[in-house]
């Protein structure tokens, strides 16, 4: 099987300034999801049929989140949403203080844990210090080294072209996991605050002995045993990275392609592209013809249903026409002399009749199943 996912990325000055699309195509459909705006948009082609279309404004899913998970909970989703990108780049920190501060207003029992829990997630100053300073030794000190890279990257190429460079790495994933490890182990005295916190975030799962716990877990990577009789197989997977002027990375490609547990080969590809403020423009051709498309369908929804419930409801209604003209031709008589006291039948007529109905569409009998389940 074959898969691929493309995503595009062009900011704003803001959230809702900003546009991004990803791209997921199989053997069988191709799904693209769209932000654009401070709107969602999608559209999805199954095999060779006509595109189906969706389009969510701001007010809806505003109004559907509060609905849904509650005033408190919606406006940490939405004050997050709106944090994440400020003056035309990511803004992760503002983000995290938005997400902190947000926590803090909360006082929804119904949450409580959750919110105790993500509370205990939260990094100290010391904490990103330490994983800064670490990203840093080993991206920028320790994977520089010749040697290193050469055992870690078995094939590595590079070209320029009209000032672009492009970079193009295959990981040995097993070499990579286990030096990561092992240079960790032989460091980690330098990072006590962030190893703590690594070993609290076990705790807080549950684990008893979250010390020897964290311990057995670098070892079965150093040693790479997992506990299973043959070893894993490890996927291939190859990125390539583009640099433009100033050595701004513009796009990053990752190929992944192996074998899963039943022998079967599988190929999967994720194309991310970066464009910086103004440098392309967000009303970007191929993103807005998808987001006017759908935007267009949620327009004739409403004008002829009002609003998607309406919409749903009269679906289910000629679903049900449908069901009452298949079902009365089954037991010989018209659909208006169903339940009108004319028509001669028994509960072994009415439940051969259903069966068989049924026995037609098994596709609407399995939506059933996870309705009825749900509501035991």
């Amino acid at each position: 099987m074959t898969r691929g996912c493309l995503a595009c990325i062009r900011w704003g000055k803001t959230t809702n300034d900003s546009s991004a699309s990803v791209t997921i195509k199989t053997d069988e459909q191709a799904t693209t999801l769209a932000w654009h705006k401070g709107a969602f948009a999608g559209k999805n082609v199954w095999y060779d049929d006509d595109p189906y279309y969706i389009y969510y404004p701001a007010d809806q899913y505003e109004d559907d989140l509060r609905n849904g998970v509650g005033s408190d909970v919606a406006d940490l989703i939405l004050n997050v949403k709106d944090a994440l990108v400020k003056n035309g780049a990511w803004d992760i920190t503002g983000a995290e203080r938005t997400f902190y501060d947000q926590l803090d207003k909360m006082n929804d029992d119904g949450y409580s844990n959750d919110i105790d829990r993500a509370k205990g997630a939260k990094t100290s100053a010391e904490v990103k210090a330490e994983a800064s300073k670490f990203i840093q030794q080993y991206l920028g000190v320790e994977l520089e080294d010749k040697n290193v890279r050469s055992q870690l990257f078995p094939n590595t190429s590079s070209a320029k072209s009209a000032g672009n460079t492009q970079l193009s790495y295959q990981i040995d994933v097993k070499a990579l996991a286990q030096h990561f490890v092992n240079y960790w182990i032989s460091h980690e005295a330098q990072y006590p605050h962030l190893k703590s916190w690594v070993i609290q975030q076990i705790e807080d799962t549950g684990v008893g002995d979250a010390e020897g716990e964290y311990r057995q877990a670098l070892d079965n990577v150093r040693n790479w045993d997992f506990g299973t009789d043959e070893e894993p197989d490890m996927p291939t997977i190859t990125v390539d990275l583009n640099y433009g002027r100033k050595r701004l990375m513009s796009s990053i490609a990752v190929s992944v392609s192996g074998k899963d547990k039943y022998g079967d080969s599988y190929k999967g590809s994720l194309s991310l592209t970066l464009s910086q403020q103004n440098a392309v423009s967000v009303d970007d051709p191929d993103l807005t013809d998808t987001v006017s498309k759908a935007k267009d369908n949620n327009a004739a929804v409403i004008y002829h249903f009002k609003n998607k419930v309406g919409l749903l409801i009269a679906v289910l209604e000629h679903r049900d026409r449908e069901d009452m003209a298949t079902f009365a031709h089954s037991l010989g008589v018209e659909p208006e002399d169903m339940w009108s006291g004319n028509a001669q039948f028994g509960i072994r007529d009415i439940c051969a009749a259903l069966m068989e109905r049924n026995a037609a569409q098994p596709e609407m009998v399995r939506l059933y199943i996870p309705c009825y389940k749900a509501n035991r």
